[in-house]
């Protein structure tokens, strides 16, 4: 995430890539649970980055159903609420 906020888009690539390796269902959500963050403008700054990077943010609502307590991130929830919708 970092190296997609440092616009170094081959070394995010590069990095995704070991992270996705290591789990392929990884999501900044995902992440954010693990590690118990959940201020917004953190879960923010983490989604992004793992938007930067070519991670995925935002877990699925099936993800999301399996585990009730996931935190969630602002920016998720209204992707997702816009895809039920239409």
């Amino acid at each position: 995430m970092l190296y997609g906020y440092l616009n170094q888009p081959d070394e995010a690539k590069k990095a995704a890539g070991e992270v996705l390796e290591q789990d392929p269902g990884w999501t900044a959500e995902k992440f954010l649970t693990k590690w118990w963050i959940k201020g917004e403008h953190e879960t923010e700054l983490v989604a992004e980055g793992a938007r930067k990077a070519g991670l995925r943010a935002c877990a699925t609502a099936a993800e999301l159903k399996d585990n009730p307590s996931m935190i969630h991130v602002k920016s998720c929830d209204e992707e997702r609420a816009k895809a039920a919708s239409g």
